[in-house]
């Protein structure tokens, strides 16, 4: 689909057809899938769900139809245990579990070699649930809350003017409007203003991920790449994570995807602290407290041989005073009750004690630094 209205329905198979060798190439992306699944819960997780979405567009298929309907849900939706009919379910399982093999490796073929881009380089590429440089060619009723669709704060001239959100975030603009190419067509994407401006929104202006030095030491975004450097920190000092607990490669990979997801979302949130040399050394940063409230809190934690030379007070400063230089109203701290140095540093900073909760199952104490006054900068 281009700007001019134009809308073309592209087989994958065209494609791939022309491209000299791709079957060999799918084919053999499709077994190392296979072999991959057996080796990678990642890679096991990420083709279940595609099965469950394949299993589901399947539903309408003529065979399917003529299931009674009872079965049609269960092999849809149940699981073995559950099915009356098992040879049913499990030849509708094996079908599914094959097409979602062979369509992920079509796609990381037609991925690999960019030839959507390749043969339609001023189009836009419609679906019904975007990702990125896709257009969600939806209305805002028939979306789910999560699925993304495509915004724009002007009349967009290329990707770079389009953002691709989830649906719910719609609600944090104070005009949204669809845009169509026709009457009665659906939207190309969505017009949205600047989002109301609270704590949230002056905290990208606080700390934007360009954001490159604090402290006398350098910043930027965590990478997928950084979790054995996140591990050797961890296992230096444990406290690196909420639960103090020996170090485990899927749950400081799921921190640092947490991190990306954050900076995706909000365009802040805590960055990767680095030495001269380019070694993690700690992170830091403002952070979303909790989705749905316009509270920010911030996060400081440096490595074992940065610790106790007064880096986590000047940084902790420097924080708050962004935050203050451009009208965020209070910044949140949580911290683990028995984490006594930190507790003393917060309170040493002048954070007021408001409350006491249960966090990820440890007891936490919660600060609050609201903004001084002009009388108390003085």
């Amino acid at each position: 689909m281009n700007l001019q209205g134009t809308v073309s329905f592209v087989h994958l198979k065209d494609l791939v057809d022309r491209l000299d060798g791709a079957w060999e190439v799918i084919d053999g992306t499709a077994e190392r899938l296979r072999s991959l699944a057996a080796s990678s819960t990642s890679v096991a997780a990420s083709l279940a769900t595609l099965r469950v979405g394949i299993k589901r567009n399947y539903a309408h298929d003529e065979r399917m139809r003529a299931l009674p309907r009872d079965i049609l849900s269960e092999v849809v939706y149940g699981t073995l245990e559950q099915a009356q009919d098992r040879d049913e379910w499990q030849a509708f399982d094996s079908i599914c579990s094959d097409s979602a093999i062979k369509y992920a490796a079509i796609n990381a073929t037609l991925s690999y070699h960019s030839m959507i881009e390749s043969f339609f380089p001023t189009a836009y590429r419609g679906t019904a649930h975007a990702k990125r440089n896709q257009i969600a060619l939806t209305d805002s009723s028939s979306q789910f809350p999560w699925n993304g669709i495509a915004v724009s704060r002007q009349t967009p001239r290329s990707f770079d003017d389009i953002r691709t959100v989830p649906a719910f975030t719609l609600s944090e603009y104070e005009r949204v409007s669809e845009v169509r190419l026709a009457s009665g067509s659906l939207p190309l994407y969505f017009r949205v203003s600047e989002p109301a401006v609270g704590d949230i929104g002056r905290a990208q202006l606080a700390w934007p991920l360009g954001t490159s030095e604090v402290a006398g030491l350098g910043l930027r975004e965590f990478q997928e790449g950084d979790l054995p450097e996140l591990l050797r920190l961890g296992r230096e000092d444990a406290r690196i994570m909420w639960d103090w607990a020996e170090p485990n490669k899927d749950r400081y990979r799921q921190i640092i995807g947490f991190r990306i997801g954050h900076y995706r979302k909000h365009q802040f949130g805590v960055l990767a602290l680095v030495d001269p040399n380019g070694s993690l050394v700690g992170q830091c940063g403002l952070q979303v407290m909790a989705e749905g409230d316009d509270e920010v809190e911030f996060v400081v934690y440096l490595g074992r041989s940065y610790q106790g030379r007064g880096l986590g007070s000047r940084i902790t400063t420097t924080l708050l005073e962004k935050c203050w230089s451009v009208g965020v109203s209070q910044v949140y701290g949580l911290v683990r009750a028995d984490n006594q140095a930190a507790n003393r540093m917060i309170l040493g900073l002048g954070g007021e004690f408001c409350g006491t909760q249960r966090h990820f199952g440890f007891d936490a104490i919660r600060f609050r630094f609201p903004r001084p006054t002009e009388e108390e900068k003085e």
